[in-house]
């Protein structure tokens, strides 16, 4: 496999796309040349620059959604494996967890992924969350459970596995608690857990029927989440109100929306980053055409 791909960087304050007024609430901050590509994911660096997976790329083995960091600010986990989208499922066996040492000088070299475990059983994984200084969460949307993997050993077992990570997605952990997406309606949920993420008792609904993707969460509890289907940025509070904070039915710029992160730095905390596929997987609603695209959205 290659992996140059996976690992896109995009200096945010640089150029904007053409047709974005000063002081848009909404900024296209970079979209793909064609019709085609397909962001999947993002995560924001201490210093500002996004890296962004992509599930279109055939000869990068496809990544699933970066990770938070893991071990250090500037280390990430993500999910990769060989990806076909005419058949619309992953190589039995070929799913694994990597991660990246952004900390380390590449000079003008790409870097250079390590391969931290292969997940065998594995039919889809999806969503990916730090846990705590050295193991992450990773969901499988087709097996419908959650992994806690060790990625300095490698060492994974199920955490997780109840009705309602039925089609898990997005994955969060805030406050010492799973925060998860799931079903095919994208309904988000709270689950009490362990030292080891097991559950200590049931999941509790937040909110239901929202399209839900991947999502951030700032440090209050509050949700930030991207609506794939509706093409919508919301807002989500821990008592389940909802807020559209950008997007709608016939939006370009959030076409398909598929992850949402917050600002890392103190310029940009009261923004939030989306990445979207377009239409280049999927038709959209009044055959709307438009290319993949990273997304600022100030809130």
């Amino acid at each position: 496999m290659r992996f140059q791909s996976l690992f896109t960087l995009f200096a945010l304050p640089a150029v904007l796309a053409g047709g974005n007024r000063p002081g848009s609430k909404v900024s296209v901050i970079y979209e793909t040349d064609t019709v085609g590509p397909w962001f999947e994911n993002l995560v924001v660096r201490p210093s500002g620059t996004i890296l962004a997976t992509r599930m279109d790329d055939p000869g990068s083995g496809t990544s699933t959604p970066a990770a938070r960091p893991a071990l250090t600010p500037d280390v990430y986990v993500f999910n990769a494996g060989n990806f076909s989208l005419a058949l619309g499922g992953f190589v039995p066996g070929s799913l694994a967890v990597w991660k990246v040492d952004l900390t380390v000088n590449w000079g003008h070299s790409a870097p250079v992924p390590e391969r931290v475990a292969s997940l065998p059983d594995a039919l889809f994984l999806n969503g990916i969350a730090r846990w705590d200084d050295t193991r992450v969460l990773v969901g499988d949307i087709v097996g419908n459970v959650v992994y806690l993997l060790d990625v300095t050993t490698g060492d994974f077992d199920v955490a997780i596995d109840i009705p309602e990570t039925t089609l898990v997605n997005g994955i969060r952990v805030h406050d010492d608690t799973v925060y998860f997406v799931s079903g095919a309606a994208g309904s988000i949920y709270r689950l009490p857990v362990d030292a080891d993420a097991l559950p200590t008792g049931p999941a509790q609904l937040i909110a239901a029927d929202l399209n839900l993707d991947d999502f951030d969460m700032a440090d209050d509890g509050t949700i930030y989440a991207a609506a794939v289907w509706s093409n919508q940025l919301l807002k989500v509070t821990q008592a389940g109100a909802v807020t559209v904070l950008a997007g709608g039915p016939n939006s370009v710029k959030l076409l398909s929306c598929t992850s949402a992160r917050l600002g890392r730095t103190r310029k940009d905390r009261n923004t939030v980053y989306l990445s979207t596929m377009g239409n280049g997987a999927f038709p959209s609603p009044g055959d709307v055409t438009t290319e993949a695209k990273i997304v600022a959205v100030k809130v």
